[in-house]
């Protein structure tokens, strides 16, 4: 998730945030329904408001460090794929 698009109150337009597009939202929400929220984990990047119905779900940031990319493998290795830790970082 990027923050693409802005969304706000039709009443308060001084609120609006950074948020992801409404698209990616409705495919996070298949994902979730096919795989499950343990089974699902959403990259995201830079400043955004996250879909509040989605509790349950993890969500890791993309770091310009690049420490994501472990974190990420080290979520797959929990959920039981097969995943190389040393390449992680490559």
């Amino acid at each position: 998730m990027t923050p693409d698009d802005y969304g706000f109150s039709k009443d308060n337009e001084a609120a609006k945030k950074a948020r992801p597009r409404q698209n990616v939202v409705l495919e996070l929400g298949y994902f979730v329904a096919k795989l499950g929220r343990s089974r699902t984990l959403v990259l995201t990047k830079g400043d955004l408001e996250l879909p509040s119905d989605f509790s349950g779900v993890v969500y890791e940031s993309v770091d310009n460090g690049e420490g994501w990319k472990m974190r990420l493998a080290q979520e797959l290795k929990s959920a039981g794929f097969k995943v190389d830790l040393n390449k992680a970082l490559n």
